[in-house]
């Protein structure tokens, strides 16, 4: 016990996430590391905002060129631009930006600076209502560095834009989890669409088995979900 509290006053219980049906409204913008981060973290999600009409915009900030160790394919950069406008046509993304940025990459704070001006800038341009992006906890370098980015630029978008972070290698502290169970397939089958990163990594089976554990948190029938942690501002009316 801490000073001050009565031996038998009862311990608080943690907070539970809270379970979404559906998504925040867009403009959507989705900050992805590299090519497929989009997909497992939140292709559920960007599934759903594209159903309902939302406008749905993905910045891939990296080139991609150590997602091929063993020289497997010729030209892979060229084959990740291609997996990820295919797995984006699936999904029902609107548009693709690539920044060619090298991954796997030792980044300055003068980097994530640079790389939160533009997320900044993107936002004002699509009048982005939701910045997707992944959490700051998450273990690769590449996701943490553009966390921090999008965080800041969170912070100088004020009120402009609420912040919703995504898991990919680490799972996070939820705040929500969204029943992703009707577009299952749909992120399956963008997932797949990763041929290339497949071929190294089972990402259908990890994070399609990290969506089932989130079922965990919905009720009834549902089995799949999404989880995401706030930052900036809440989303409205959720």
């Amino acid at each position: 016990m801490t000073g001050g509290e009565e031996k038998n006053s009862r311990v608080p219980r943690p907070p539970l996430p809270r379970e979404w049906k559906e998504p925040p409204p867009g403009p959507v913008l989705v900050i992805a590391p590299h090519a497929d981060d989009e997909v497992c973290g939140a292709g559920g999600a960007l599934a759903m905002h594209a159903m309902r009409g939302d406008p749905v915009f993905l910045e891939i900030l990296t080139a991609g060129t150590t997602g091929d160790p063993e020289k497997r394919f010729p030209d892979i950069r060229a084959l990740r631009r291609e997996e990820a406008r295919k797995a984006a046509r699936i999904l029902g993304i609107r548009e693709v930006s690539f920044w060619d940025l090298p991954d796997n990459f030792e980044i300055t704070w003068g980097d994530v600076e640079a790389a939160a001006a533009r997320v900044e800038a993107r936002a004002r341009e699509i009048g982005a209502r939701l910045l997707y992006h992944p959490w700051n906890g998450e273990a690769h370098g590449d996701h943490r560095g553009a966390a921090l980015a999008c965080e800041k630029a969170l912070d100088s978008l004020g009120g402009d834009a609420a912040g919703l972070g995504y898991e990919v290698w680490s799972p996070l502290p939820a705040d929500v989890v969204l029943d992703i169970t009707p577009v299952l397939d749909v992120k399956r089958e963008a997932l797949e669409a990763y041929a290339s990163q497949l071929s190294y990594t089972d990402y259908k089976h990890h994070v399609l088995g990290l969506n089932a554990h989130r079922g965990i948190y919905l009720e009834g029938r549902a089995r799949f979900g999404e989880a995401f942690l706030f930052t900036g501002r809440k989303p409205p009316g959720k």
